[in-house]
């Protein structure tokens, strides 16, 4: 859940994730402040509409200074993970028409010969 006002836009994102069942795989503090063990918020996302789609989420060191003049010297981490793309092969004995190879013009001059 989130700790801010139900009028916030904060609150109203995290709604709209809830509304459209989007998971968050990030659940580590994603910017630590240089110098301390205590990090300083959880700000990065990784949103998918399948639990199982993201795999091995990963927190890395960060890359230079992000936020080194405005936040004072913290830095957000690196995300690096594995999207899981699964494709199905389905066997299938049921027979399909092509569409693309229908004779239209004897169709149409059969068509108008019934009543």
């Amino acid at each position: 859940m989130v700790k801010a006002d139900t009028n916030s836009e904060t609150y109203k994102f995290f709604m709209m994730t809830q509304d459209l069942y989007l998971v968050h795989h990030v659940t580590e503090e994603t910017r630590k402040r240089k110098g301390t063990d205590a990090s300083v918020g959880l700000l990065d996302y990784v949103f998918t509409d399948e639990e199982k789609i993201v795999e091995n989420l990963k927190y890395e060191v960060p890359l230079g200074k992000s936020d080194h003049v405005c936040l004072g010297k913290s830095d957000h981490v690196c995300l690096t993970w594995n999207y899981v793309v699964k494709v199905k092969e389905k066997l299938s004995t049921q027979h399909m028409l092509d569409y693309w190879k229908g004779n239209y013009n004897q169709i149409n001059e059969e068509m108008e010969e019934i009543n």
